[in-house]
């Protein structure tokens, strides 16, 4: 996943997510869970509510939004 040149990465190419989801490193995470938003997860942070941001960054949190077009055909996966 380090690697600079991104068709050298594994998950690039034909079999994407796939090759990754095989590697030793993640095998012992049930990629269907995560799916359904059933895994349970390590850290949860402390928040006050859904819009707290204290645990983010100032560095993001202070950043300008930008509207970025998307074109609408790249949306129909």
């Amino acid at each position: 996943m380090l690697e600079r040149d991104p068709k050298k990465r594994i998950g690039y190419g034909e079999e994407d997510a796939a090759e990754l989801k095989r590697h030793p490193f993640f095998e012992e995470i049930n990629w269907d869970q995560i799916a359904k938003m059933e895994y349970e997860t390590a850290f949860k942070p402390k928040v006050k509510g859904a819009e707290d941001v204290s645990c983010i960054d100032k560095l993001f949190t202070r950043e300008g939004l930008e509207e970025t077009y998307v074109d609408p055909s790249a949306l129909n996966g």
